[in-house]
């Protein structure tokens, strides 16, 4: 007679608590919301020395919630030769400001973009790519790109 009086005790207390714990609000976001994509992407100037440096801005726009640090080095930068980002293209260096918010729209501001001394002068493009990341509940963005044109001297 205890022990089923014991059981039923320990039922009522778990149900009490299932109760109260569905009577809280729960807030779920989907992953298929989550999204990081370039809405701009700008180079000065528009011609450069081999071995030189330029300048560039890329914004940002994203729901993620990245902190400043993220935001500063989620975009690589590539040289390439026929705007088509693939491994053939050449990862650049590049030295970034802190972003630059509003909401969820960030702006990078480069200081250095390091153009390499072994490459040929011509007609090229700098490619800024920020490759799939993960969401927060599952699954992961979409990549995006964004380029501008070039002239190496």
């Amino acid at each position: 007679m205890i022990n089923n009086l014991s059981k039923l005790i320990v039922l009522a207390v778990l149900l009490l608590g299932v109760i109260s714990f569905n009577a809280c609000t729960e807030q779920v976001i989907s992953p298929s919301g989550c999204s990081v994509s370039i809405t701009s992407f700008s180079i000065s100037p528009s011609s450069a020395d081999v071995g030189g440096s330029i300048t560039g801005s890329i914004t940002i726009n994203e729901n993620i919630g990245f902190d400043d640090f993220t935001l500063r080095s989620l975009a690589n930068l590539y040289l390439s030769t026929d705007n088509n980002f693939d491994g053939n293209d050449i990862n650049l260096g590049a030295f970034a400001d802190a972003p630059v918010s509003n909401g969820n729209s960030s702006t990078v501001n480069y200081n250095q973009i390091e153009i390499p001394f072994d490459v040929a002068a011509g007609n090229y493009f700098i490619i800024a790519n920020i490759s799939a990341q993960p969401c927060p509940n599952g699954g992961s963005s979409s990549a995006t790109t964004r380029s501008a044109a070039i002239t190496l001297n």
